[in-house]
């Protein structure tokens, strides 16, 4: 059996002969255990965090405004409505926003927390809630869609 790093590598496998004596695959095996290649490739992949975006929590009423181009013009749009899941970290982290639009339609939308687009996030109100994922809400319409207001 070769060498095998599961984690980090599953296609790498170094043939037991190669290994023992090879002075320079035992130094990038070395540089792969210690993890400081991985980070350093990671970090300079990702993209800036956006100053702008407070810290979210699920269950939050927020007023996202986004920059919009339309041909040739640019325009801020306000949506706002209550944070329903907070999803990963990094480069992929985002949050969907539900609000309810004409005639009680929900209607939900999920921005990059990364993303330059976003202006701004204004947090209005904060709610005390017991789940990461508030998909509940789908299902419900008025007085029971309501979430306990968090006062802190």
């Amino acid at each position: 059996m070769g060498i095998a790093f599961p984690k980090l590598f599953p296609y790498v496998i170094i043939p037991p002969r190669a290994a023992q004596g090879n002075k320079y695959i035992n130094a990038i095996i070395e540089t792969i255990c210690k993890g400081n290649v991985m980070n350093d490739i990671i970090k300079s992949v990702e993209s800036p965090i956006n100053p702008e975006i407070p810290q979210l929590d699920p269950g939050d009423t927020v007023s996202v405004f986004l920059r919009i181009k339309e041909g040739a013009n640019e325009r801020t749009q306000e949506i706002r409505g209550t944070v329903i899941r907070m999803r990963s970290s990094g480069n992929n982290a985002n949050f969907t926003v539900r609000r309810i639009a004409s005639n009680g339609i929900g209607v939900e939308r999920t921005f990059l927390l990364r993303s330059p687009r976003i202006e701004k996030v204004v947090v209005h109100r904060k709610s005390h809630v017991r789940r990461a994922n508030l998909y509940f809400l789908r299902d419900r319409t008025g007085k029971s869609a309501r979430l306990r207001q968090k006062f802190s």
